[in-house]
């Protein structure tokens, strides 16, 4: 991911405008890439200050289009982290901002992170629709690696509801889709959900070697056939 990093400031060549210059490419080329990193990642406080820097940032940033990202992130990582009114406040502006800036691939993008949110914040039938809307947005638009996040969020929204068919259903489809692609990760990847779905398809035997490999190679975890972590 720190390549995705590099990548974006060699190739829209924002280093003489946008750091050294302060300009309107800060927010877009170096904020939301260092969010989308860190959140990969799991370093909670350091996606937030992404997201703090990029809300405070001037040009680009302050556009209801760049607005709207930082607050879909600021809702995420909030309910992420148990803070539930800051994430209610942050979801209502973004969604609000996002009917104002569009944008077929945000819209989706939108739905993901605050259907994710909802998840956390156990709103299910919130969570459910938006998470459904966009595993059904991101097939459209052939964004496999933000469909197969939205895939295991809706099931660990499924697994925490007790709805074990439709959660295993997303689980089958999230792992064929990370395979096929080659992913050893999805969209917004955490230990919170990953350890969840990853340890539901070990159990059920749903790609078990594929769902073991991750949790071994992500999250330095083993786990037994019963869903018992073991030491390593």
């Amino acid at each position: 991911f720190s390549i995705v990093y590099l990548f974006s400031i060699h190739h829209y060549k924002p280093w003489k405008d946008g750091i050294i210059g302060g300009g309107d490419s800060w927010g877009y080329y170096l904020y939301l890439p260092a969010i989308f990193i860190h959140g990969d990642i799991g370093s909670l406080e350091k996606s937030l200050d992404a997201v703090r820097q990029g809300l405070a940032s001037g040009g680009t940033g302050r556009s209801a289009h760049m607005q709207s990202q930082f607050k879909a992130y600021q809702a995420y990582l909030d309910a992420l982290g148990g803070q539930r009114n800051e994430a209610l406040a942050a979801a209502q502006t973004s969604a609000q901002l996002q009917d104002q800036a569009g944008g077929v691939y945000h819209d989706v993008l939108n739905q993901f992170l605050l259907g994710g949110a909802y998840a956390y914040l156990d709103l299910r039938d919130d969570a459910e629709s938006l998470l459904s809307k966009a595993i059904e947005g991101a097939e459209r638009l052939g964004a496999n690696y933000l469909r197969a996040g939205a895939l295991a969020h809706r099931a660990f929204l499924r697994l925490n509801g007790q709805e074990a068919q439709g959660a295993l259903d997303d689980i089958r489809l999230c792992l064929k889709v990370m395979q096929s692609n080659s992913y050893c990760r999805f969209c917004m990847f955490n230990p919170l959900v990953a350890q969840k779905v990853l340890t539901a398809a070990i159990k059920e035997n749903v790609e078990p070697g594929f769902a073991r490999k991750i949790l071994l190679d992500q999250l330095k975890l083993s786990i037994t056939p019963e869903g018992e972590e073991l030491p390593i």
